[in-house]
């Protein structure tokens, strides 16, 4: 997800790139390079109360239906997957037993199942 930002050879990134990054992109310099990747979605910044809620009464997994997976890694919720279509989900904490992320989505009356 993250996108690495090839600078001149000679040139490493300064906080003008990072102020210079594309809309909706989270720039940051690491190791005199550029790195960008994604801001977090409304929706994911709207549900922080809840995440915030659930870290703090324990909850270890939570997967949001768009689908992403994230898990609670040193007090932070950390995407884990993002998936799409059909793929085969073997994710934790339900990574004993694959499924279909197509079988999660309900099928219109003239679908074949």
């Amino acid at each position: 997800m993250n996108q690495h930002v090839p600078l001149a050879a000679s040139r490493r990134a300064t906080y003008a790139d990072v102020l210079a990054a594309s809309e909706g992109m989270t720039a940051e310099v690491l190791d005199g390079e550029l790195v960008l990747h994604p801001q977090p979605r409304l929706k994911h910044m709207r549900a922080s109360t809840m995440l915030d809620i659930y870290s703090a009464n324990g909850v270890l997994h939570l997967w949001f239906v768009d689908p992403e997976a994230f898990a609670l890694v040193e007090g932070r919720w950390t995407l884990i997957a993002a998936l799409a279509e059909d793929v085969e989900v073997r994710v934790v904490p339900f990574d004993a037993v694959a499924f279909s992320l197509a079988e999660l989505w309900v099928h219109k009356p003239d679908d074949s199942v």
